[in-house]
């Protein structure tokens, strides 16, 4: 889980929302996915994920992500709870999901 990620943040601000949780899934070949869940008053809540490489420039200060594929998943109002861990309320775990 992502503690803190001022990208996310900023965008949750400028449109009154919010994105918590973020979560980044690292795998040790490159590959990573991403899951934010989102809650805005005018279009409600869900998942934003996306998915890609990452990457050490220089091997030692500089590091590249290359996100490749986005999706999205809307949570239906009704099951609009944060403590629930039902598939409704869980971002789907890839593009193919």
């Amino acid at each position: 889980r992502i503690i803190y990620a001022p990208h996310i943040y900023t965008m949750g601000s400028l449109f009154q929302g919010s994105f918590d949780p973020v979560y980044y899934i690292m795998k040790p070949n490159g590959k990573m996915t991403s899951h934010a869940r989102y809650n805005f008053p005018i279009i409600g809540s869900g998942w934003l994920s996306v998915s890609g490489t990452y990457s050490s420039e220089d091997e030692e200060n500089v590091c590249r992500v290359d996100f490749d594929k986005a999706w999205v998943k809307l949570i239906d109002k009704k099951n609009n709870n944060d403590d629930d861990d039902s598939d409704d309320v869980q971002p789907f775990e890839s593009l193919e999901a």
